[in-house]
């Protein structure tokens, strides 16, 4: 019995140690219950085993006293053969031999620390940590290279309406607003406030699962890009009249665009993409832009842009809905919008055709004249633009929804910009989870919170009294065993010294 003793309240102490050092552990299944079961029947068995153990050591060192010759009186004896610790025993407490007497105390000592054991632990709600598995996109599939080189489209189509990562991030990208401003499992950063010179945003491609956020030191793939937006002067020249009237629009004094009644706005304010490039070929979605909003009626039309930003542009005709073509006052504002962006983490490896030493813009790596596929999602998939295959134009409600602006009105530069890093931050997070097929990657982060057991402070106790057992046990073993002739053959009775 000694030997499977010592070995059980051997075991208690080197896990509640263990669990002192490690921290707080995971409670298998969440449940309670089981921990509660293990804790509550291991120290019932310790305390049982330990009760047995101070017993078989006292009465060693009682008959080591009767085989030493050490005198006893009856009393003595009486007492010492009362059941150990009994109300009986420590009521004549004096009567006991010396080391019995030290039993007697470090048993009861160590019988009493034993009931700190329920409240040596203790649950709490911790995040989990660890490595997981991320969703990212396939981009050589959302991205194929012989589409391009069939085509001669630079663009991210993989054809069909449920494959093509450009509709579908440009249909879904507003589900995801609210989980991108809250961070987006920290797998979004954005740099800068609006009202600032330049804004970016810096995005992880994966798709993480639900509870989880994502660590420092992984190696995801990201995109990052910073836009920077200025003023420039407008101005417009108006020829014909009703619905054959077009108007011209000049930035700085250069003609930028031909607008016909069809494209001017109606009630309600636009704003036109104007993308600049040098010539025919490959061009990014982050290249320079020409900006140009109109509005019939800026107040109500273009939440967020101070009045004195816009400029009067006189009066033109536009096609009010439900009244024909009317002369009406036209406001306006223009802008150049300049962009730079990078790529980072672990990308899925692969090229696209060569781009034809093009002396359009283009941002990230491009081996021998072929952009890397992180480069290609970067410049030709899912990106800030509706359409970025073509000239486009956004409703004003749309930029000041996503521009965000919740203080003073600004100019429209400053709000234009807010809207083209906010709609790319989303076209972004929207890549991993609108595209159709998706790789896993490994990623290192934390977890939703789960129930954790950690040791307190007050498991000195329970410590104690193990360790202080073991080594009786220890002591008990080698007396019983250096007097194991006196002991399987003496047992002492107080009713039968009392009849003898």
């Amino acid at each position: 019995f000694l030997p499977l003793g010592f070995l059980f309240l051997a075991a208690c102490l080197v896990a509640i140690t263990a669990l002192w050092i490690h921290g707080p552990l995971l409670v298998p299944k969440q449940d309670t219950r089981l921990t509660s079961i293990v804790i509550s029947t291991s120290s019932k068995v310790a305390t049982f085993i330990m009760g047995i153990v101070f017993l078989r050591s006292a009465w060693a060192s009682a008959v080591l006293d009767v085989t030493n010759g050490h005198s006893m009186t009856a009393r003595n004896l009486i007492t010492t053969c009362k059941p150990f610790l009994s109300l009986g025993q420590l009521q004549n407490f004096n009567a006991l031999p010396l080391s019995f007497k030290f039993h007697v105390i470090l048993g009861a000592a160590s019988l009493v620390a034993m009931t700190a054991t329920s409240s040596s632990f203790r649950y709490e709600s911790l995040p989990t940590s660890g490595e997981m598995v991320a969703l990212v996109p396939d981009v050589a599939f959302a991205c194929p290279a012989d589409k391009v080189e069939e085509t001669g489209l630079f663009i991210c189509d993989q054809g069909g309406s449920k494959l093509n990562i450009l509709t579908n991030a440009s249909i879904h990208a507003w589900d995801y607003l609210e989980e991108v401003n809250s961070g987006g499992q920290q797998t979004v950063t954005k740099y800068g406030n609006i009202g600032d010179p330049s804004l970016g945003a810096n995005v992880t491609i994966a798709t993480l699962p639900t509870g989880w956020k994502l660590s420092e030191g992984n190696d995801l793939p990201w995109m990052a890009m910073w836009v920077s937006c200025k003023e420039r002067a407008i101005s417009v020249v108006s020829t014909g009249t009703g619905y054959e009237t077009n108007t011209s629009i000049y930035l700085d004094g250069k003609l930028a665009a031909v607008f016909d009644i069809g494209t001017m706005p109606q009630w309600n304010s636009g704003v036109h993409l104007l993308l600049r490039v040098n010539e025919t070929g490959p061009f990014s979605s982050l290249g320079e832009y020409d900006i140009i909003m109109l509005a019939r009626d800026l107040l109500p039309n273009m939440r967020g842009v101070a009045v004195d930003s816009v400029t009067s542009l006189g009066s033109v005709y536009m096609d009010l809905n439900g009244y024909g073509a009317v002369e009406q006052t036209l406001l306006g504002a223009g802008l150049s919008c300049t962009f730079r962006a990078e790529t980072g983490g672990q990308w899925q490896e692969g090229f696209w055709p060569p781009l034809n030493h093009t002396n359009n813009t283009i941002w990230g790596e491009v081996v021998d004249d072929r952009p890397t596929l992180a480069t290609v999602m970067l410049n030709y998939g899912a990106s800030w633009q509706y359409t970025i295959v073509s000239d486009n134009d956004v409703p004003g409600g749309s930029v000041s929804y996503i521009a965000n602006n919740t203080g003073p009105d600004v100019s429209f530069s400053d709000l234009f910009t807010s809207y083209i890093r906010n709609q790319w931050t989303l076209m972004a997070y929207a890549i991993s989870r609108q595209t159709y097929l998706k790789l896993e990657q490994p990623f290192f982060g934390t977890g939703p919170y789960k129930l954790f057991i950690s040791v307190t402070l007050v498991a000195v106790l329970p410590v104690a009294a193990l360790a202080l057992s073991i080594l009786v046990t220890a002591r008990a073993f080698v007396a019983m065993f250096l007097q194991r002739y006196w002991v399987n053959r003496v047992e002492f009775e107080s009713w039968w010294l009392l009849k003898a």
